[in-house]
């Protein structure tokens, strides 16, 4: 395992080219060798303790990466309404490494990179926490390891957010944003950047409900993402009107996520913006026929209640007639 974070530190330092990320990159990964030092020479209770104590460390780390990521994003493009390749904006992020993040200055030519690295980073950790559990298994027989890696994965404090959180969806979207600006050199980004028919043909951009490109995404604490109106309707809120904040708010804490069945995961929705912007410039042709869609579906919602008032109104107005003294004949 340990080769895993050297590994990564050589990708993104022959790919970022201008403006590399630092070589303490590495280190940030979790610590593997001590761990299993500990695992093998001390106990399972050290064991566990040390590693909640590396899971914490990296998901404070992520979080700073990826939100500093995406705040870069937005300062980027400011001022453009497209993503334009000639911008000589620059912006600063942070970049793990150990013992604490450091800073780093990107453009619209490398940001990319750094969010395809901080991608990475969390996918790599997520299965270097996942062979350790499986050492210990092996080597205690038991299903304490098990029972914790399933305990990170069902987490809402966010404790474990590279492995599961909104912000993955949210680094993908400013990579695919600005992979334009590259030459398309991986597969993941030949894969966004070709759509004959208007529409992605990236799986990690198709809503798993009704399997077509994301519209308005919104994510939930379990990492899912799905179209606003989608997931709506498979919460049982798709004929209400309201703001999507008001609407997730009545969502029970008994709703399941419709792909991995977790439960109390509206409490940590949220609206991908970069991911909403960057699929509305990519598809403008798609995305202007579902605004269409959703225009046309609320407006006769809208008549209908509308009617469902009059009617109720009407009702009432009746049953008052029949007791109102200038009503009574004579």
């Amino acid at each position: 395992m340990a080769s895993g974070p050297r590994r990564l530190a050589r990708w993104v330092a022959d790919d970022a080219g201008e403006g590399r990320c630092p070589e303490g990159w590495q280190c940030a990964s979790l610590r593997c060798d001590h761990l299993r030092e500990i695992l093998n020479g001390v106990g399972e209770d050290e064991f566990f303790q040390a590693l909640e104590e590396e899971v914490e460390r990296l998901s404070r780390q992520f979080e700073t990466s990826a939100e500093s990521i995406i705040a870069a994003c937005d300062t980027l493009r400011w001022g453009s309404k497209m993503w334009n390749p000639f911008n000589k904006r620059k912006a600063e992020i942070s970049v793990c490494t150990w013992p604490t993040n450091t800073k780093a200055t990107v453009g619209t030519r490398n940001i990319c990179v750094y969010a395809r690295a901080a991608i990475k980073f969390a996918k790599d950790n997520a299965v270097a926490v996942r062979l350790l559990t499986e050492e210990h298994h092996k080597l205690h027989a038991n299903e304490r390891g098990q029972e914790y890696l399933r305990g990170l994965w069902q987490d809402k404090s966010g404790k474990a957010s590279f492995l599961h959180s909104p912000l993955l969806a949210e680094l993908a979207a400013v990579e695919l944003a600005w992979a334009a600006n590259k030459s398309c050199t991986t597969p993941h980004e030949r894969l966004c950047n070709s759509s004959r028919d208007g529409v992605s043909r990236n799986s990690d951009f198709q809503c798993p409900i009704c399997l077509d490109t994301l519209f308005r995404p919104l994510a939930l604490g379990c990492g899912h993402v799905f179209c606003q109106s989608c997931l709506f309707d498979a919460f049982g809120c798709g004929r209400r009107l309201g703001t999507a904040g008001n609407m997730l708010s009545c969502i029970p804490a008994s709703a399941r996520c419709p792909e991995c069945r977790s439960d109390n995961v509206a409490a940590g929705a949220k609206h991908l913006k970069v991911l909403s912007t960057t699929l509305q410039q990519r598809f403008p042709e798609y995305w202007q026929t579902r605004e269409q869609e959703e225009k046309e579906s609320l407006t006769s919602l809208h008549v209908r209640n509308v009617q469902l008032r009059l009617h109720k109104m009407r009702q009432a107005l009746t049953q008052r007639a029949k007791f109102h003294p200038s009503m009574l004949m004579i």
